[in-house]
């Protein structure tokens, strides 16, 4: 299973926690940080050859290097993949040729596996000829650490979809869904990818009430059913085309239409992925739709919204381009511990180069910061994810010293990661050798009221205790889909028995014993940290019993 990889072990940046899933199994809370928004451009970009243009969201690793992909720029001015280190080094991972052999325009964020291997789509190159403006029909390319690169699979824009604009869903059984723009029916698809380059597509839509041209990642719930939007289609006309839906297909190929948009004083177009809490309510934006104060194009600027999973809508926020911004994003919505909802909009703000918003439960709506479109930046367009101190990073499109878009931090925020403290008991035995050492922890965790759950039987978990670090591969734990989940065996020569439990509503007591486990140089307090790959991660300080 693939997702997000990290460590909450830097000295240089706190651990980055994905944006898009509810990043909320943390062993202690940070404390909500009272200061005023700061923005800091942690890079601007340069055009050539580091790339231009970033639209994608970030990912990080395990050492607070963050990753992503720019659409021009690079030696071809197809666009790049970068790594940026914690200390604001940018490296050139691949730089995309274009043409027959490669892959162009990569609009989606990237995501990784845990042995730091890159996934990602391009909207544009490949040997097969698309509509104008585009030079081909896209790519699902996979990037090693090294840099690296493979086309997996390459579009014809025919049957099989053409031109993806979003980045991969990991599938369950290891492969990769995803949606195109066009192809199919001519209208977009819903397509699956294994990792050795084998595509099916699973849904071609129609741009009748089912929906058009999906231009948003998706999401997956645990009997495998798939939750997206698409930007037109349904049963409104907006604008001389549909609304857009919010859609569901089952794992036999079966769509339903959840909520189809009507447009103002509705929302019109979603172009971004969907949020979803415990309770299986969905949250997202509409690039268009809500109060037409005549300052937005398209009859409106936009709007926040929640889907119940009985198909109710209510608007949660209507933009009004200013000071509050004008069309949110393309990446998904980020929830705190509190159950407010952060997001950007590509324009608008205080000085019509978009803002970061914070949207609290009642509806109440405040700018964290509003990009000038200078050397701060300027027409964010992807989602946000956050640190455990409570910073958000993302990407603008534009401005920076060069105008070719930045990457930067915001902090002051008051974002708090979205889970409970916990107690923990330690004791550790290091041993007369190096690889000799042994450690029993037992701990209790609760989930964050946003959080979708854990799913320990198809995604990795990684386990630091001092200064050993394993991760148990996906699939390698025991039980039933509640749970509880066990795991005995031997990982890298360490013997290990973990086992997961519910105790109660978002409650868990995680144990873990090992025995010939590296804990040399482990002193008190002790670092924990416990990641459920996949968006779910903590760490605390443990006064352990430590035996030589």
């Amino acid at each position: 299973m693939l997702a997000n990889f990290r460590k909450e072990d830097s000295s240089q940046m706190p651990s980055i926690i994905a944006a898009s899933v509810c990043a909320a199994l943390l062993f202690a809370a940070a404390s909500p940080c009272r200061a005023e928004p700061t923005e800091e451009v942690l890079y601007a970009f340069k055009g050539s050859p580091d790339g231009s243009t970033p639209e994608s969201g970030l990912v990080a690793d395990r050492d607070g290097n963050l990753y992503g992909t720019t659409v021009l720029g690079g030696k071809s001015g197809n666009g790049i993949v970068y790594k940026l280190t914690p200390r604001g080094t940018e490296l050139t991972l691949h730089s995309f040729a274009g043409g027959a052999g490669d892959g162009a325009s990569p609009y989606g964020s990237l995501i990784a596996d845990v042995e730091g291997n890159l996934y990602g789509t391009t909207a544009s190159g490949g040997p097969y000829a698309c509509e104008l403006p585009f030079t081909g029909c896209g790519s699902v390319f996979k990037v090693t650490s090294e840099g690296v690169e493979t086309p997996l699979y390459f579009f014809t824009g025919n049957a099989d979809g053409g031109n993806p604009f979003v980045g991969l869903l990991p599938a369950r059984d290891g492969t990769f869904y995803g949606t195109t723009l066009f192809g199919g029916l001519g209208y977009g698809t819903i397509f699956k990818v294994t990792p050795g380059g084998t595509e099916s597509v699973l849904y071609s839509f129609k741009n009748g009430a089912d929906g058009a041209n999906p231009q948003a990642s998706l999401i997956e719930d645990r009997a495998g059913n798939l939750y997206g939007t698409t930007e037109a289609g349904g049963t409104q006309s907006c604008f001389d085309a549909g609304c857009g839906v919010v859609f569901k297909l089952a794992p036999d190929g079966t769509e339903t239409v959840l909520y189809s948009f009507k447009g103002p004083p509705d929302g019109a177009g979603p172009a971004a992925p969907l949020l979803t809490d415990i309770a299986g309510n969905f949250y997202g934006t509409t690039g268009i739709g809500g109060k037409d104060t005549g300052s937005c194009v398209g009859g409106g600027c936009g709007t926040v919204f929640e889907l119940t999973p009985g198909g109710t809508e209510t608007v949660l926020h209507r933009f009004k381009n200013s000071p509050d911004g004008f069309g949110p994003g393309l990446g998904p919505l980020l929830a705190d511990s509190a159950d407010n909802l952060y997001g950007i909009t590509n324009a608008g703000g205080t000085h019509g180069a978009g803002s970061v918003f914070k949207l609290t439960p009642g509806g109440k709506e405040s700018v964290l910061y509003s990009f000038t479109g200078g050397a701060d930046g300027g027409s964010p367009a992807a989602g946000l994810i956050a640190d455990g101190a409570g910073n958000l990073y993302s990407t603008t499109q534009s401005g920076g010293t060069f105008q070719n878009g930045v990457i930067f931090k915001l902090g002051g925020t008051g974002f708090v990661l979205p889970f409970s403290p916990f107690e923990a008991l330690l004791a550790i035995e290091l041993g007369p050798k190096s690889d000799s050492g042994s450690f029993q922890l037992f701990a209790n965790f609760t989930l964050g009221r946003g959080c979708n759950g854990i799913d320990p039987l198809r995604t990795p978990v990684m386990l630091q205790v001092g200064t050993f670090t394993t991760t148990i591969p996906a699939g390698s734990f025991n039980g039933s889909e509640s749970g509880p989940y066990y795991f005995a065996g031997t990982v890298n020569g360490v013997d290990l028995e973990v086992a997961i439990e519910q105790t109660g509503t978002r409650q868990y007591v995680f144990t873990a014993a090992a025995e010939k486990a590296d804990l040399k140089g482990t002193e008190n307090p002790v670092p924990v940290t416990l990641a459920i790959v996949g968006g779910d991660s903590g760490t605390v300080s443990v006064p352990a019993a430590i035996v030589d």
